[in-house]
């Protein structure tokens, strides 16, 4: 995704950027040339202290909080957040950007990149339009309900800071609300679930320090990992733990909101309490794990694939070797 401008058309502005502030990310004319879509280039924000940098990036994470409760988490909004006065929402706003379209979409002849506009005035609807297909203008409903959404939106928003910056957080950390009430919903009414625990929207702090190591050693090719090796001595990575709390307890009067022949509630009896299990719709019963991890080693990958949309989190963890790995210790909390 590249973005290309964003303008503020809320009365009220938005922190320190007042009403009809504008930025250009991308000119016209390097848009026209395009050459620098084939290839990683970022947009970087330089100024000093109070020039308004941050408020940048938090501006465009309260608009794609706003979206994406649109795209799909609109029923599990708590109340609290349903206030549109809150100080991170924006009434009204335009933003630009180009962004690859799936292979399935791309006309014969066509272009590998959507130019959309998303925008939104005081008191209506987001509406967007597709530039470069001209016959594509629609309203939300259309958007979210139609699929469209998978094309036109950025697969994930990630934010990042290398300290704490709570004011830049609250988007990705209200989606995290959302989401919980999303899974507890599925959870008490065992309906199926996609598997994967996180949003579009992921803000990544010095907490993830660890988190964002392993996944740099797991996945990088060996040019992009020298640094490890010769600035820092990592030369590999053996083996790693990761650490899941299973359960939690609950009252009698909670476990009853589950029904009663839910398998996500057990009794403890020996010490009278209910737990709930909270990986139970993210990892395959032990019968379907034995069937995949046999799979996995005569055909030397993964063939969850064969079960159709079910594809646990935990699972794929647990079962599918990754290369180069001695060991993966996968601890579960009881």
């Amino acid at each position: 995704m590249k973005l290309i401008r964003l303008k503020i058309t809320d009365s009220k502005g938005f922190r320190s950027l007042q009403s009809g502030f504008e930025h250009y990310f991308r000119k016209e004319w390097q848009i026209k040339e395009k050459p620098e879509l084939a290839e990683f280039a970022p947009f970087v924000c330089a100024g000093p202290n109070g020039s308004g940098k941050s408020n940048l990036l938090e501006v465009l994470g309260a608009i794609f909080y706003q979206l994406e409760v649109l795209r799909i988490r609109r029923n599990f909004l708590p109340e609290i957040l349903q206030d549109n006065d809150q100080d991170d929402t924006l009434s009204s706003f335009e933003l630009d950007y180009l962004i690859k379209i799936p292979k399935d979409y791309i006309k014969p002849g066509g272009t590998e990149w959507a130019n959309v506009s998303v925008w939104k005035e005081s008191g209506t609807t987001v509406r967007f339009l597709w530039n470069n297909q001209s016959e594509f203008e629609t309203n939300k409903n259309e958007v979210f309900s139609g699929g469209y959404a998978d094309i036109l939106l950025p697969q994930y928003i990630i934010g990042y800071s290398s300290g704490e910056n709570e004011i830049l957080s609250l988007p990705f950390f209200k989606m995290r609300f959302v989401q919980y009430d999303e899974y507890y919903h599925a959870l008490k009414e065992q309906l199926p679930y996609g598997g994967s625990p996180e949003s579009r929207l992921i803000y990544l702090d010095n907490s993830f320090s660890q988190a964002i190591l392993l996944s740099n050693l797991l996945y990088q090719t060996d040019e992009t990992l020298a640094p490890f090796r010769e600035d820092v001595g990592i030369e590999s990575l053996n083996e790693f733990r990761i650490i899941i709390k299973r359960q939690f307890t609950v009252s009698a009067d909670m476990a009853n909101e589950f029904g009663s022949n839910n398998p996500s509630i057990k009794f403890d009896s020996e010490n009278n309490r209910y737990q709930v299990d909270l990986v139970s719709l993210l990892e395959a019963n032990e019968a379907l794990q034995k069937e995949i991890s046999e799979d996995s080693e005569k055909e030397g990958s993964s063939s969850i694939s064969a079960y159709g949309n079910f594809s646990p989190a935990i699972t794929r963890l647990k079962v599918v070797p990754l290369a180069g790995l001695k060991t993966i210790q996968l601890i579960r909390y009881i």
